[in-house]
């Protein structure tokens, strides 16, 4: 529409889209590049004035134009990148609550069994019963970990997809 409009006149200078409209006055979010990378916004890219014969700020028009489709599908092809790997990070951290959870609840059982044995005043020592409770704790501590890493992945993906993939994050996770 742009290359239209700058065909129109005959002048050599014409005004732009841009200079009506006040694309640079907002501020673009700034990328971040620390443990997470998440690249900022990119601005508009178009002078308030074209100047020169007319071919000359058509073609200009028409090459900003040519380069914003271009900036769009480089944007989507990052976007489906970021997405993709935030998918995979999600489906590591859910193989891994799976395990983290069977692991916690056979410690769990073990060190029950074990207290049950000793109440019973069978052949346990303290030692072993305490033992038992310290390794199912730390089991389970590595389980809500795994828990929370899994939640972390998943706001990762809603946030790549800009909504467009919903989790209820915490529902069926029975952390103790």
């Amino acid at each position: 529409m742009e290359a239209e409009a700058q065909a129109l006149s005959l002048h050599l200078r014409k005004e732009t889209f841009a200079a009506g409209a006040d694309i640079h006055a907002t501020l673009v979010p700034q990328g971040m590049q620390n443990s997470q990378y998440r690249p900022g916004a990119i601005a508009p890219e178009m002078p308030a004035i074209l100047y020169g014969p007319r071919s000359e700020r058509v073609k200009n028009a028409q090459l900003y134009h040519a380069r914003a489709l271009s900036l769009v599908e480089v944007v989507r092809k990052l976007i489906i990148l970021e997405a993709e790997e935030a998918f995979n990070a999600w489906e590591e951290a859910a193989s891994q609550v799976s395990a983290a959870r069977e692991a916690a609840e056979a410690a769990d059982l073990l060190a029950d069994s074990l207290t049950k044995d000793f109440t019973a005043q069978l052949r346990v020592r303290v030692d072993e019963v305490v033992n038992a409770r310290v390794l199912a704790a730390q089991t389970r501590a590595q389980y809500n970990e795994y828990v929370f890493k899994q939640i972390i992945a998943l706001a990762g993906l809603a946030r790549v997809t800009a909504g467009g993939f919903q989790s209820e994050l915490a529902e069926g996770f029975a952390v103790k």
